[in-house]
């Protein structure tokens, strides 16, 4: 394939810019000179990419990365899968690129393909029946894929623990580009005084969908610990971005106690640097992580960082070194780390330009890109060796 343009189509479901879409975005732009990449977004009822808009969509056009829509009609479309497979023989791509549950089987239902198929894996959520159900069913597909793209060695761990073989994951984590910040100190003032920072406060910031597995409550109950500390601590204020299922449960944790005013849930924001532009800590308290974008982020924007000891976390964090790590669902060594990093100016510091480093030289798009063009190429040099395997030598 050295010698021809890739064609990629990559199959993403959300229609806002998530993360992995982001990274898929990115991506396309950075390897437009060596690839053709393709976004098909699936869309809630009819149109075009042209005369369809949403904000996935008009990231790409910005971005002048093409695009098509695949309607969906219902929740359980049955026509979706003969669209899809329209829209394969119209391209006629070298790759299939999938990033979720939805795209992950229906390409696996597409029968016997000449294109390479890679699965990105990002990672599973579990809050109800039907998201485990989906997980299950997710498993069952990839295991029809050429090959498993997870974000962090710990997935590749389960992903094998699950039935996937082994050989055919790979582990490429996520990536932040140097100039994701840019340090404005006005930006900061401003959006203390919008979120009611007083001064001399320290800013503890945490963001991440309301859900269980982010462990938002630990971070919650660390804050009441800090506040009845006889230790000395700064004053402070934590601001956690982010909707989700557990919000009134966690302004009702807030509330009982007696945290208002002290702990905000500030919502959804799409984009969350200003929040890193003011931040003294960041926090990710979560339960379950891969290669997480806000640690990334927090990294490249010199915000030292407290997080939990979970997934793929460790690989991406050492303790000491560039953060601290402590143990999931344990608010008093939350709160000890917390206060730790609130305490000690120049410790924060050193963990700060340290991460800051590791994000520069671990974590960089151009590392990203050659990783993910390598697979491609892998992939396909692969498939063309099983044809010409098949092809009877005449006797």
């Amino acid at each position: 394939m050295s010698s021809e343009r890739i064609r990629v189509l990559s199959l993403i479901e959300a229609q806002v810019v998530t993360s992995p879409a982001r990274i898929v975005l990115r991506f396309a732009a950075d390897c437009r000179d060596s690839m053709d990449l393709r976004v098909v977004n699936f869309v809630r009822g009819s149109g075009t990419a042209e005369g369809y808009r949403n904000a996935l969509l008009e990231e790409a056009a910005r971005n002048q990365i093409p695009a098509s829509v695949v309607p969906d009609a219902a929740p359980y479309d049955v026509s979706l899968l003969a669209k899809l497979k329209a829209l394969i023989r119209e391209h006629q791509p070298h790759i299939v690129q999938t990033n979720s549950i939805k795209s992950h089987f229906l390409v696996s239902l597409a029968g016997a393909r000449d294109y390479g198929w890679l699965a990105f894996h990002h990672g599973y959520t579990a809050e109800n029946f039907k998201m485990r159900l989906y997980n299950a069913l997710d498993r069952w597909s990839l295991r029809a894929c050429d090959e498993v793209v997870t974000v962090c060695n710990a997935f590749a761990d389960e992903l094998k623990a699950k039935g996937i073989r082994r050989e055919k994951i790979r582990v490429i984590p996520n990536s932040i580009p140097a100039d994701f910040l840019v340090r404005d100190e006005r930006v900061a003032e401003e959006w203390r005084a919008r979120l009611g920072v007083e001064a001399g406060e320290k800013v503890i910031v945490s963001a991440g969908r309301l859900s269980p597995e982010k462990g938002h409550r630990y971070l919650v109950e660390a804050a009441a610990r800090l506040m009845r500390s006889t230790e000395s601590v700064p004053r402070f204020k934590v601001l956690i971005a982010g909707s989700g299922l557990l919000e009134q449960e966690l302004q009702q944790q807030i509330a009982n106690l007696g945290l208002v005013g002290q702990v905000k849930l500030i919502g959804f924001h799409a984009d969350i640097r200003p929040l890193y532009q003011m931040a003294d800590v960041f926090v990710l308290p979560s339960l379950s992580e891969g290669s997480p974008m806000v640690l990334l982020e927090s990294m490249i924007a010199r915000v030292p960082v407290v997080t939990t000891r979970v997934g793929g976390i460790p690989e991406t964090i050492s303790d000491g070194e560039t953060g601290l790590l402590v143990p999931a669902a344990d608010p008093e060594a939350l709160a000890a780390a917390l206060s730790r990093l609130l305490n000690s100016p120049k410790l924060a510091s050193e963990l700060m330009e340290a991460a800051y480093r590791r994000a520069q030289e671990s974590y960089s798009p151009q590392l990203y890109n050659t990783r993910v063009l390598a697979a491609f190429e892998e992939v396909l040099e692969r498939k063309q060796k099983l044809r010409a395997e098949r092809v009877e030598v005449p006797q």
